[in-house]
């Protein structure tokens, strides 16, 4: 690898190993692959835990590809129902759908991650994390807006 390259897969697995287990936030994209084999390949698929939006704004292929992929790597896997057209801000079809359908996923993927003990934190500490999240969704899907209208 480069050398920028190598810093930054280095850096990644650093970060990995300190975390100790993940949480994985799969789509079977590139990115996310690419995560999820370097978490495998670093901690091991017992430390290792995926989740994949499944909803009816996601083409079925797709979700057939990254279970394949996901089985190949030994990773414990879970779906997760995005519920979409339940969530009446996201059926408004208004610039901010996507917030509302990311803010539902964070949710469950916290929860996710607390019932399989990936991470543990105190009520206090697991409010205050959950309300930064949702503020940075909020502000990242606003700053996207901005640059896209």
């Amino acid at each position: 690898m480069a050398g920028d390259l190598q810093r930054k897969y280095s850096t990644l697995k650093k970060i990995l190993k300190d975390l100790g287990s993940v949480l994985v936030a799969y789509s079977g994209g590139v990115d996310s692959t690419l995560l999820l084999k370097v978490a495998v390949d670093t901690l091991g698929d017992k430390n290792v835990f995926a989740c994949i939006s499944a909803g009816v704004v996601e083409p079925k292929h797709v979700l057939r590809r990254a279970k394949k992929i996901a089985k190949t790597l030994r990773v414990r896997l879970q779906t997760i129902d995005a519920e979409e057209l339940k969530d009446p801000h996201f059926v408004a079809n208004k610039a901010d759908r996507c917030f509302h359908c990311k803010s539902h996923l964070c949710q469950e993927l916290i929860d996710i991650a607390l019932a399989n003990k990936l991470f543990d934190l105190s009520s206090t500490e697991f409010r205050t994390y959950t309300k930064i999240n949702q503020e940075f969704l909020y502000n990242l899907n606003k700053n996207i807006q901005c640059q896209i209208f």
